[in-house]
């Protein structure tokens, strides 16, 4: 799938503070109560507290019970989370009859099962696809398969920049590495990108635009070689 672009930023010297952190997190989780609650997620105290304390603590450890629906595969998954009197917050997922169970892995079968169903294509696309009368077109992007290893450029340049002091020389260390990755990821996807597109042309696709450092190919089609397209095996999500 295509990666997500956002970091989180560092957290600055007061939130990395052993003695602040409980209070931050404990504020943090009040904003998630309210967000949850906004969104039609329950909240209510705890029914066991960690350590069995007495109802007061019962006022700092409020439980956030979500119900996430997984569409391919029919299950849904209650998400609690709760914070601990240490400020540690707490997640428990379950099935309906209680079974714990994965939230993330699930999610990752369940997308994978969505995507089966529908050709290799996101819902949205496969909706398009579906609504196209004979002759039309649209563009589509095709994100390929990545070989294992394939994002190593920002472990390039955090060696790049390991051990050295403040100072000039590490923003040219790090221009170096970065220049080096983009290279790097340039001839990696270089051969996939060229074939996927080959085979797109071969099929009268319009192509639009091919990936420099990341795998894709954006094309335009029509709808019965949108549907060839994304179920080839060099694709992993059509969108």
């Amino acid at each position: 799938m295509p990666p997500v672009a956002a970091r989180p930023s560092a957290p600055d010297r007061a939130a990395s503070s052993p003695r602040r952190r409980p209070a931050l997190v404990a504020a943090a989780f009040v904003a998630l109560v309210a967000s949850a609650s906004a969104q039609g997620a329950s909240t209510e105290g705890p029914r066991v507290l960690a350590d069995g304390t007495t109802p007061e603590a019962a006022l700092t450890a409020p439980v956030v019970r979500t119900l996430v629906p997984l569409r391919a595969s029919g299950l849904v998954v209650t998400d609690e989370r709760r914070v601990l009197p240490d400020g540690r917050v707490a997640r428990a997922t379950t099935l309906a009859d209680g079974t714990p169970v994965d939230l993330d892995a699930l999610r990752r079968e369940d997308h994978a099962l969505g995507l089966r169903r529908r050709g290799g294509m996101t819902p949205a696309l496969h909706e398009r696809v579906a609504r196209l009368a004979p002759g039309e077109t649209l563009e589509v992007a095709f994100w390929l398969t990545e070989p294992e290893g394939a994002r190593a450029g920002g472990g390039a340049m955090r060696a790049a920049i390991a051990g050295r002091a403040p100072g000039a020389d590490v923003g040219a260390a790090v221009d170096t590495a970065r220049r080096g990755a983009h290279a790097a990821a340039a001839s990696r996807y270089a051969p996939g990108n060229a074939a996927f597109a080959a085979r797109a042309a071969a099929l009268g696709a319009e192509l639009v635009a091919t990936g420099d450092v990341w795998p894709f190919v954006i094309a335009r089609v029509d709808a019965s070689s949108a549907r060839t397209l994304a179920r080839d095996p060099g694709v992993d999500e059509a969108y």
